[in-house]
Protein backbone atom coordinates (compact mmCIF):
# COMPACT_ATOMS: atom_id res chain seq x y z
CA UNK A 1 0.00 0.00 0.00
CA UNK A 2 1.19 3.50 -0.89
CA UNK A 3 1.08 6.49 1.48
CA UNK A 4 1.83 5.09 4.30
CA UNK A 5 2.93 7.40 6.71
CA UNK A 6 6.62 8.95 6.46
CA UNK A 7 6.41 12.26 7.84
CA UNK A 8 6.60 13.46 11.68
CA UNK A 9 2.95 11.58 13.12
CA UNK A 10 0.72 14.09 15.24
CA UNK A 11 0.31 13.94 18.64
CA UNK A 12 -3.58 12.54 18.37
CA UNK A 13 -4.76 12.21 22.28
CA UNK A 14 -8.51 11.83 21.47
CA UNK A 15 -8.98 7.93 19.16
CA UNK A 16 -12.79 7.21 18.15
CA UNK A 17 -12.52 2.97 17.33
CA UNK A 18 -14.95 1.22 15.18
CA UNK A 19 -16.01 -2.69 15.22
CA UNK A 20 -16.60 -4.13 12.33
CA UNK A 21 -18.94 -7.64 12.02
CA UNK A 22 -19.26 -9.76 15.03
CA UNK A 23 -20.21 -6.45 16.98
CA UNK A 24 -23.52 -6.30 15.70
CA UNK A 25 -27.06 -6.99 17.83
CA UNK A 26 -30.70 -6.17 17.49
CA UNK A 27 -32.13 -2.70 18.33
CA UNK A 28 -28.30 -1.31 18.96
CA UNK A 29 -28.31 2.34 19.57
CA UNK A 30 -32.07 2.40 20.12
CA UNK A 31 -31.84 4.78 23.55
CA UNK A 32 -29.94 7.08 21.45
CA UNK A 33 -32.52 7.12 18.41
CA UNK A 34 -35.66 7.70 20.51
CA UNK A 35 -33.69 10.77 22.24
CA UNK A 36 -31.17 12.24 20.14
CA UNK A 37 -32.22 14.62 17.53
CA UNK A 38 -29.05 14.35 15.25
CA UNK A 39 -28.20 10.29 15.80
CA UNK A 40 -32.24 9.70 14.57
CA UNK A 41 -31.60 12.37 11.93
CA UNK A 42 -28.57 10.60 10.99
CA UNK A 43 -29.58 7.29 10.72
CA UNK A 44 -32.81 8.24 8.49
CA UNK A 45 -30.08 10.13 6.43
CA UNK A 46 -28.40 7.06 5.83
CA UNK A 47 -31.34 4.58 5.57
CA UNK A 48 -32.56 7.02 2.45
CA UNK A 49 -29.77 5.61 0.46
CA UNK A 50 -29.73 2.01 2.09
CA UNK A 51 -33.73 1.96 0.70
CA UNK A 52 -32.68 2.36 -2.21
CA UNK A 53 -29.89 -0.37 -2.57
CA UNK A 54 -32.19 -2.82 -0.68
CA UNK A 55 -35.90 -2.22 -1.11
CA UNK A 56 -36.61 -2.11 2.20
CA UNK A 57 -35.24 -0.15 5.44
CA UNK A 58 -32.11 -0.97 7.93
CA UNK A 59 -34.06 1.24 10.36
CA UNK A 60 -37.23 -0.82 10.24
CA UNK A 61 -34.98 -4.19 10.20
CA UNK A 62 -32.93 -3.38 12.77
CA UNK A 63 -35.76 -1.92 15.77
CA UNK A 64 -38.12 -4.30 15.08
CA UNK A 65 -40.26 -5.00 18.22
CA UNK A 66 -40.71 -8.82 17.51
CA UNK A 67 -37.09 -9.84 17.36
CA UNK A 68 -35.11 -9.48 20.59
CA UNK A 69 -31.80 -8.42 21.31
CA UNK A 70 -30.28 -11.53 21.51
CA UNK A 71 -31.14 -13.09 18.11
CA UNK A 72 -29.01 -13.74 15.86
CA UNK A 73 -28.28 -10.94 13.83
CA UNK A 74 -25.89 -12.32 10.50
CA UNK A 75 -28.36 -11.56 7.63
CA UNK A 76 -25.17 -9.61 5.74
CA UNK A 77 -27.15 -7.43 3.57
CA UNK A 78 -28.75 -5.64 6.77
CA UNK A 79 -25.86 -5.80 9.45
CA UNK A 80 -23.69 -4.63 6.76
CA UNK A 81 -25.13 -1.19 6.81
CA UNK A 82 -26.54 -1.35 10.21
CA UNK A 83 -23.09 -1.84 11.05
CA UNK A 84 -22.05 1.44 9.29
CA UNK A 85 -24.79 3.72 10.10
CA UNK A 86 -24.89 2.77 13.86
CA UNK A 87 -21.29 4.01 14.35
CA UNK A 88 -21.92 6.97 11.81
CA UNK A 89 -24.65 8.29 13.43
CA UNK A 90 -23.20 8.15 17.59
CA UNK A 91 -19.81 9.93 15.69
CA UNK A 92 -22.21 12.86 14.50
CA UNK A 93 -23.67 13.12 17.92
CA UNK A 94 -20.91 13.10 19.70
CA UNK A 95 -19.33 15.59 17.50
CA UNK A 96 -22.53 17.87 17.76
CA UNK A 97 -21.62 17.69 21.62
CA UNK A 98 -18.30 19.05 21.29
CA UNK A 99 -16.31 15.94 21.05
CA UNK A 100 -14.05 15.36 17.97
CA UNK A 101 -11.50 12.54 17.78
CA UNK A 102 -7.38 13.70 16.84
CA UNK A 103 -7.62 10.26 15.32
CA UNK A 104 -9.87 7.39 14.09
CA UNK A 105 -9.32 3.63 13.50
CA UNK A 106 -11.18 0.75 12.87
CA UNK A 107 -11.14 -3.05 12.80
CA UNK A 108 -12.23 -4.52 9.86
CA UNK A 109 -15.62 -3.26 8.51
CA UNK A 110 -15.32 -0.38 10.62
CA UNK A 111 -12.60 0.96 9.20
CA UNK A 112 -15.22 2.11 6.55
CA UNK A 113 -16.98 4.26 9.34
CA UNK A 114 -13.66 5.44 10.29
CA UNK A 115 -12.90 6.25 6.63
CA UNK A 116 -16.36 8.25 6.79
CA UNK A 117 -15.86 10.26 10.12
CA UNK A 118 -11.98 11.28 8.71
CA UNK A 119 -13.82 12.51 5.46
CA UNK A 120 -11.76 10.56 3.37
CA UNK A 121 -14.58 9.81 0.83
CA UNK A 122 -18.44 10.69 1.26
CA UNK A 123 -20.43 8.34 3.62
CA UNK A 124 -22.76 7.27 1.12
CA UNK A 125 -20.36 5.95 -1.09
CA UNK A 126 -19.20 4.22 1.40
CA UNK A 127 -22.77 2.96 2.29
CA UNK A 128 -23.36 1.99 -1.42
CA UNK A 129 -19.97 0.03 -1.60
CA UNK A 130 -20.69 -1.87 1.59
CA UNK A 131 -24.24 -2.23 0.37
CA UNK A 132 -22.76 -3.75 -2.82
CA UNK A 133 -20.03 -5.83 -1.11
CA UNK A 134 -22.78 -7.58 1.04
CA UNK A 135 -24.41 -8.35 -2.31
CA UNK A 136 -21.25 -9.67 -3.90
CA UNK A 137 -20.28 -11.86 -0.64
CA UNK A 138 -23.74 -13.45 -0.06
CA UNK A 139 -23.77 -13.97 -4.14
CA UNK A 140 -20.32 -15.32 -4.35
CA UNK A 141 -18.83 -16.87 -1.47
CA UNK A 142 -19.40 -20.28 0.20
CA UNK A 143 -20.38 -19.77 3.83
CA UNK A 144 -18.33 -20.14 6.46
CA UNK A 145 -17.38 -18.01 9.58
CA UNK A 146 -14.73 -16.50 11.89
CA UNK A 147 -13.63 -18.26 15.65
CA UNK A 148 -12.19 -16.23 18.26
CA UNK A 149 -9.78 -18.87 19.88
CA UNK A 150 -8.26 -17.78 23.53
CA UNK A 151 -4.74 -19.58 22.99
CA UNK A 152 -1.68 -18.45 22.28
CA UNK A 153 -1.16 -17.50 18.71
CA UNK A 154 1.85 -19.59 18.24
CA UNK A 155 -0.91 -22.40 18.83
CA UNK A 156 -2.21 -21.88 14.99
CA UNK A 157 0.98 -22.95 13.21
CA UNK A 158 1.74 -25.72 15.82
CA UNK A 159 -1.63 -27.30 14.97
CA UNK A 160 -2.02 -28.71 10.86
CA UNK A 161 -6.04 -28.75 11.15
CA UNK A 162 -5.73 -24.62 12.24
CA UNK A 163 -2.89 -23.83 9.19
CA UNK A 164 -3.76 -25.96 6.38
CA UNK A 165 -7.95 -25.81 6.97
CA UNK A 166 -8.24 -21.75 8.24
CA UNK A 167 -6.60 -18.22 7.58
CA UNK A 168 -5.59 -16.48 10.46
CA UNK A 169 -6.90 -13.26 10.26
CA UNK A 170 -5.77 -11.52 13.66
CA UNK A 171 -3.58 -11.83 16.61
CA UNK A 172 -3.56 -10.68 20.34
CA UNK A 173 -0.73 -11.55 22.50
CA UNK A 174 0.57 -9.68 25.82
CA UNK A 175 1.66 -10.96 28.61
CA UNK A 176 -2.36 -11.04 29.94
CA UNK A 177 -4.15 -11.37 26.59
CA UNK A 178 -4.07 -14.34 24.33
CA UNK A 179 -6.40 -14.97 21.62
CA UNK A 180 -6.49 -15.20 18.17
CA UNK A 181 -8.88 -15.24 15.13
CA UNK A 182 -9.33 -17.56 11.98
CA UNK A 183 -11.46 -17.75 9.32
CA UNK A 184 -12.77 -20.65 7.46
CA UNK A 185 -15.33 -22.57 5.42
CA UNK A 186 -18.43 -23.99 7.17
CA UNK A 187 -17.14 -27.42 6.68
CA UNK A 188 -13.59 -26.71 8.17
CA UNK A 189 -15.49 -24.48 10.79
CA UNK A 190 -17.05 -27.84 12.12
CA UNK A 191 -14.04 -29.91 12.30
CA UNK A 192 -11.57 -27.14 13.89
CA UNK A 193 -14.84 -26.43 16.82
CA UNK A 194 -14.72 -30.54 17.50
CA UNK A 195 -10.67 -30.45 17.86
CA UNK A 196 -11.23 -27.02 20.49
CA UNK A 197 -13.54 -28.69 22.02
CA UNK A 198 -11.70 -31.89 22.49
CA UNK A 199 -8.49 -29.94 23.68
CA UNK A 200 -10.56 -28.03 26.03
CA UNK A 201 -9.79 -24.88 24.42
CA UNK A 202 -12.18 -22.10 24.87
CA UNK A 203 -13.19 -20.35 21.68
CA UNK A 204 -16.34 -18.17 20.56
CA UNK A 205 -17.87 -18.17 17.05
CA UNK A 206 -18.12 -14.64 16.09
CA UNK A 207 -21.97 -13.92 14.48
CA UNK A 208 -20.37 -13.39 10.99
CA UNK A 209 -21.63 -16.08 8.11
CA UNK A 210 -18.88 -15.91 5.86
CA UNK A 211 -14.80 -15.93 6.05
CA UNK A 212 -13.46 -12.60 5.46
CA UNK A 213 -9.88 -11.41 5.97
CA UNK A 214 -8.83 -14.70 3.88
CA UNK A 215 -8.49 -16.32 0.41
CA UNK A 216 -11.84 -17.33 0.60
CA UNK A 217 -12.47 -13.59 -0.84
CA UNK A 218 -10.45 -13.97 -3.53
CA UNK A 219 -13.58 -15.14 -6.64
CA UNK A 220 -14.99 -11.19 -5.52
CA UNK A 221 -12.14 -9.42 -6.94
CA UNK A 222 -13.09 -8.74 -10.16
CA UNK A 223 -16.58 -7.58 -9.25
CA UNK A 224 -15.40 -5.72 -6.26
CA UNK A 225 -13.37 -3.69 -8.33
CA UNK A 226 -16.05 -2.28 -10.66
CA UNK A 227 -17.68 -0.74 -7.06
CA UNK A 228 -14.49 0.83 -5.37
CA UNK A 229 -13.03 2.12 -8.52
CA UNK A 230 -15.39 5.18 -9.34
CA UNK A 231 -14.91 6.14 -5.32
CA UNK A 232 -13.50 9.22 -5.30
CA UNK A 233 -10.68 9.94 -2.04
CA UNK A 234 -9.56 12.90 -0.30
CA UNK A 235 -6.67 13.17 2.36
CA UNK A 236 -7.70 12.61 5.85
CA UNK A 237 -9.20 15.36 7.88
CA UNK A 238 -7.43 13.62 11.21
CA UNK A 239 -5.20 11.19 11.64
CA UNK A 240 -6.01 7.93 9.85
CA UNK A 241 -4.73 5.11 11.21
CA UNK A 242 -5.41 1.37 9.68
CA UNK A 243 -5.57 -1.53 11.06
CA UNK A 244 -5.15 -3.53 8.02
CA UNK A 245 -1.62 -1.74 7.94
CA UNK A 246 -0.72 -1.22 11.46
CA UNK A 247 0.18 2.14 11.04
CA UNK A 248 -1.01 5.70 9.93
CA UNK A 249 -2.08 6.11 5.72
CA UNK A 250 -1.87 9.86 4.21
CA UNK A 251 -4.03 8.42 1.54
CA UNK A 252 -6.01 5.75 0.39
CA UNK A 253 -6.38 4.20 -3.23
CA UNK A 254 -8.76 1.52 -4.65
CA UNK A 255 -6.11 -1.49 -3.53
CA UNK A 256 -6.51 -0.17 -0.24
CA UNK A 257 -10.52 -1.46 -0.07
CA UNK A 258 -9.50 -4.81 -1.20
CA UNK A 259 -6.86 -5.20 1.04
CA UNK A 260 -9.51 -4.14 3.81
CA UNK A 261 -11.74 -7.09 2.41
CA UNK A 262 -8.77 -9.49 1.86
CA UNK A 263 -6.31 -9.63 3.82
CA UNK A 264 -5.65 -9.82 7.98
CA UNK A 265 -6.08 -7.39 10.65
CA UNK A 266 -3.41 -5.60 12.95
CA UNK A 267 -5.49 -4.39 15.57
CA UNK A 268 -2.72 -4.61 17.97
CA UNK A 269 0.02 -3.25 16.17
CA UNK A 270 -2.79 -0.13 15.10
CA UNK A 271 -3.09 0.19 19.23
CA UNK A 272 1.04 0.31 19.71
CA UNK A 273 1.35 3.14 16.49
CA UNK A 274 -1.80 5.21 18.30
CA UNK A 275 0.05 5.18 22.24
CA UNK A 276 3.10 6.36 20.53
CA UNK A 277 1.17 9.04 18.77
CA UNK A 278 0.36 10.23 22.51
CA UNK A 279 -3.09 8.74 22.92
CA UNK A 280 -5.01 9.55 25.99
CA UNK A 281 -8.61 8.75 25.49
CA UNK A 282 -10.16 6.06 23.29
CA UNK A 283 -13.76 6.70 22.58
CA UNK A 284 -15.05 2.88 21.43
CA UNK A 285 -17.79 3.50 19.31
CA UNK A 286 -18.54 -0.25 18.46
CA UNK A 287 -22.24 -0.89 19.52
CA UNK A 288 -20.85 -3.91 21.52
CA UNK A 289 -18.16 -1.73 23.62
CA UNK A 290 -15.67 -4.32 22.59
CA UNK A 291 -12.86 -2.41 22.64
CA UNK A 292 -12.82 -0.86 25.94
CA UNK A 293 -11.33 -3.76 27.67
CA UNK A 294 -8.86 -4.69 25.12
CA UNK A 295 -7.17 -1.26 25.62
CA UNK A 296 -6.67 -1.56 28.79
CA UNK A 297 -4.80 -4.91 27.94
CA UNK A 298 -2.96 -4.06 25.15
CA UNK A 299 -1.73 -0.61 26.07
CA UNK A 300 1.75 0.21 26.81
CA UNK A 301 3.28 -0.19 30.15
CA UNK A 302 2.79 2.56 32.12
CA UNK A 303 0.26 4.03 29.78
CA UNK A 304 -2.55 6.51 31.12
CA UNK A 305 -4.92 6.41 28.43
CA UNK A 306 -8.18 5.64 29.12
CA UNK A 307 -11.16 3.92 27.35
CA UNK A 308 -15.05 4.63 27.60
CA UNK A 309 -17.83 2.53 26.07
CA UNK A 310 -20.46 4.23 24.07
CA UNK A 311 -22.96 1.37 23.51
CA UNK A 312 -23.71 -2.70 24.96
CA UNK A 313 -25.72 -4.95 24.40
CA UNK A 314 -26.56 -5.17 28.10
CA UNK A 315 -27.26 -1.90 29.76
CA UNK A 316 -28.84 1.49 28.35
CA UNK A 317 -26.46 3.16 26.68
CA UNK A 318 -29.06 6.50 26.09
CA UNK A 319 -27.98 10.11 26.64
CA UNK A 320 -26.94 10.42 29.72
CA UNK A 321 -24.04 7.59 29.14
CA UNK A 322 -22.80 10.07 26.10
CA UNK A 323 -22.98 12.91 28.40
CA UNK A 324 -21.05 11.73 30.75
CA UNK A 325 -18.20 10.02 27.88
CA UNK A 326 -18.04 13.78 26.79
CA UNK A 327 -17.60 15.07 30.16
CA UNK A 328 -14.96 12.79 30.90
CA UNK A 329 -12.85 13.20 27.52
CA UNK A 330 -13.14 16.89 27.80
CA UNK A 331 -12.13 17.28 30.94
CA UNK A 332 -8.34 19.07 31.53
CA UNK A 333 -8.87 19.90 27.78
CA UNK A 334 -12.09 22.66 28.05
CA UNK A 335 -14.62 22.98 30.08
CA UNK A 336 -17.92 21.79 29.36
CA UNK A 337 -20.40 23.94 28.32
CA UNK A 338 -24.25 23.41 28.11
CA UNK A 339 -24.62 20.82 24.80
CA UNK A 340 -27.53 19.56 23.06
CA UNK A 341 -27.06 15.74 21.62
Amino acid sequence: MDHLSESMPVRSEVVFLFSGQGSQFHHMGEELMAESDVFRNTMRYLDRQAQRLIGSSVIDYLYNQEVGRSQPFDRLLYSHPAVFMVQYALVQTLIQAGLKPDAVCGYSLGESVAAAVSEIADPLDILTKMIHQAKLVEEMIPKGGMLAILDDPVAYYRVPLLYTRSSLVSTKSKANLKQFVVAATSEAMAEIKQYLSAHNIVYHQLPVLYPYHSHHMDPLYDRYQSIINPMDYKKPAVTFVSAVYGQELKEINQQYWWDLLREPIHFQESIQYLEDLGAKTYIDISPSGEFTGYINLLKQEGSASQAHATLSPWRSCGMKNLKNIVSQALYGRQMVQNYEL
